[in-house]
């Protein structure tokens, strides 16, 4: 609730942006400079732990509101300031170790994603930022620990770097496989989604909560996986992820079980994808055939015609 309250600010400043993109980032830069957002000694006068507090929560909505910007910036005008301006800003903000801040910075990695995927369809565009955020999102995700799901961090970096997947310039195969690497192994090493040893109630609360982040997470991966097989859309390609699975696919019955899940999932996408693409090849052979049948016949029918005529 409280990043959803957080985000409800960034979205407002992100549509001022849709008119007036660069007035908005200067006073988005220049409240980045103040007090209130650079902790300075002022900060400390009253309660040192609530000022804390309601740093980093300005903190996090300014990070959304760069991302919002982005996603609502005039469209001939928001590529060149994401890519000097925007990242630059976003990225001064990663050494945090605040949830709220962390969470801020993957919805706001996504949302800048997402613009310039939706403003470079129909241009070519290198986005030189790709590859230091993906590093950065590997870091964040291998700084959870391997041993139990506390925060939603997984997903939301997995599917930061699945938006951040979708843009150029392309991984190398080196930068790809640790992609995976990372991913696979913060999802599926997980131990198995047992009680906790704390009151009944709260067990169950807790429980439930884990469950939902689970799911989420090995959602996430999934399409992550997906979206890496639809770049190669072929037997090597599908070869290609599932190679990274299938260590774990002897290992533990609960890892088994996630990598037998992912590998139908993927399974299912591939022979989808690959459907419809051998049903357009079809009708597009077809199409043409009717061309040929109808330009043959038109031919035939002249010929009689001046028979006929003769």
């Amino acid at each position: 609730r409280g990043l959803l309250s957080l985000q409800g600010v960034a979205v407002g400043v992100g549509f001022c942006a849709a008119t007036h993109l660069d007035d908005t980032l200067g006073k988005l830069e220049d409240f980045g400079k103040s007090d209130i957002v650079r902790k300075t000694s002022s900060l400390f006068n009253i309660l040192k732990d609530k000022a804390d507090v309601e740093v980093e929560k300005v903190r996090s909505t300014l990070i959304l509101c760069y991302g919002y910007v982005s996603l609502h910036g005039p469209e001939q005008l928001i590529l060149p300031r994401i890519q000097t301006h925007i990242v630059r800003l976003v990225l001064s903000h990663f050494n945090t170790k605040d949830l709220t801040v962390k969470l801020s910075l993957l919805r706001a990695v996504s949302l800048i994603a997402r613009a310039v995927y939706s403003n470079t369809a129909n241009q070519t565009f290198t986005f030189s930022h790709k590859g230091e955020l993906l590093h950065l999102l590997q870091d964040l995700i291998k700084a959870e620990p391997p041993d139990v799901l506390r925060t939603p961090i997984r997903q939301h970096a997995i599917t930061a770097s699945l938006h951040l997947l979708k843009l150029d310039p392309m991984l190398s195969e080196a930068d790809l496989y640790e992609l995976i690497t990372t991913c696979l192994g913060s999802v599926f090493s997980l131990p198995p989604r047992l009680a906790t040893e704390k009151g009944k109630e709260e067990a169950i609360t807790d429980m439930k909560e884990r469950e939902v982040m689970y799911t989420d997470a090995l959602t996430a991966l999934q399409e992550l996986l997906m979206q890496i097989l639809l770049q190669d859309l072929s037997p090597d390609g599908l070869q290609a992820v599932f190679k990274h699975i299938e260590p774990w696919l002897s290992a533990r019955d609960h890892e088994r079980e996630r990598a037998t899940e992912t590998t139908s999932k993927l399974l299912a996408f591939y022979l989808d994808k690959l459907n419809i693409r051998v049903s357009t090849d079809t009708m597009g052979r077809e199409q043409g055939m009717g061309v040929r049948v109808e330009s043959s016949s038109g031919g035939a029918n002249t010929s009689t015609d001046t028979m006929g005529r003769e």
